[in-house]
């Protein structure tokens, strides 16, 4: 495992806007009891939302090779 940390500033997260709508999918996929709590929620209504509320951002993507 080579993991690779990469921060990023709070204007460039809108490029990972896929990669933030396909986690959100993919953890609806495994949720058994209330998967539907995962419809209401995308890249804007999650991640800009948690972003702009907080009083400190640090935002880190992690990827492995």
């Amino acid at each position: 495992m080579n993991l690779n940390y990469e921060v990023i500033t709070e204007d460039k997260i809108s490029s990972y806007r896929d990669l933030s709508n396909g986690l959100m999918a993919f953890q609806k996929s495994k949720e058994h009891i209330t998967p539907e709590r995962f419809d209401s929620m995308n890249f804007e209504t999650r991640m800009i939302t948690s972003v702009k509320s907080a009083i400190h951002n640090y935002i880190v993507l992690v990827t492995d090779d």
